[in-house]
């Protein structure tokens, strides 16, 4: 149980590179280094909050005298640690030698959604058919 539980804690607090590369995807301008220099520019700081704001959540526990608080104190500073040098040195770096192109559709839609005054379009509610 205690690998499944630090398997999940890795995975939550993986979402930091999930945000510079969204960020990558739907820069529709530049090559792979600009695109990557501007998610960086624009989620950079965002990421750089959460992993730092996650990390003021648990420094309290780096003091406490329990082995079970220092422990959990450890693994969620390694993990704050492995997430955020992921997404803000490595995923950078891969997007810029590797990077696909960007993601029209993704751009298109956000476009769509950002430029839209008018509210949403409800769904049409089909009527039931009772056949005899």
């Amino acid at each position: 149980h205690e690998r499944v539980r630090d398997v999940r804690a890795v995975v939550d607090r993986q979402p930091y590179g999930v945000y510079v590369a969204h960020a990558f995807m739907v820069t529709p301008d530049g090559d792979s280094k600009e695109r990557a220099q501007a998610a960086l520019g624009t989620m950079g700081a965002s990421v750089f909050h959460g992993g730092f704001s996650t990390f003021l959540a648990v420094v309290a526990l780096a003091g406490a005298k329990s082995i079970v608080f220092i422990v959990f104190f450890k693994m969620f500073f390694g993990i704050i640690i492995f997430g955020l040098a992921t997404g803000m040195l490595l995923l950078p770096i891969l997007l810029e030698r590797f990077g696909p192109p960007p993601a029209r559709e993704l751009i298109e839609a956000e476009e769509r959604v950002y430029q839209s005054d008018a509210p949403p379009k409800k769904d049409v509610e089909m009527e039931p058919t009772f056949s005899s």
